[in-house]
């Protein structure tokens, strides 16, 4: 299903590639009423499903939210674990998600400059990056995304 999603996102329909990844492929189709797979084959294919990315367009948007509701509710449940640990009075238990956090940066690192490999390099990049996304907040447009889902902001 990878490369049906990479090829979507490719040719600009990521709505309709986090609809798939959030709904699964055939509840996408169904709802669509078009052959996924069959359709990214063709240029009249990516043409139809542009089509019906616009006119069901409230549907995917809705799947694609879904999607992050529950990436921000993981999110959410792992910082609360790591305020529990905080309050433990064992010095471990208050400091050991900024250990393995640093543990995870410096080896990730590591395995930066050392490997010659781009894939060893680009996950060691998202190692890091998912620490530093978990302490510090992912990104701005994460943020407005959040203030969506809790109602407080409008876009």
């Amino acid at each position: 299903m990878a490369p049906i999603i990479a090829s979507l996102l490719a040719n600009g329909l990521g709505i309709l590639g986090n609809a798939v990844l959030s709904k699964g492929k055939e509840v996408v189709e169904e709802k669509l009423g078009v052959s996924i797979d069959d359709a990214v084959r063709s240029e009249e294919g990516m043409f139809k499903l542009k089509q019906l990315e616009l006119q069901h367009e409230e549907f995917l948007l809705s799947a694609a939210m879904e999607q992050d509701k529950l990436f921000f509710e993981d999110t959410k449940s792992a910082r609360i674990l790591g305020i529990e640990l905080s309050k433990s009075t064992s010095w471990l238990n208050q400091n050991i998600m900024p250990i393995l956090a640093l543990i995870t940066v410096f080896g990730s690192s590591a395995l930066l400059w050392l490997s010659t490999e781009s894939d060893v390099k680009m996950a060691a990049v998202s190692f890091i990056t998912m620490v530093l996304g978990y302490f510090f907040g992912s990104s701005k447009g994460s943020k407005d995304k959040q203030e969506l889902l809790n109602g407080v902001g409008r876009v």
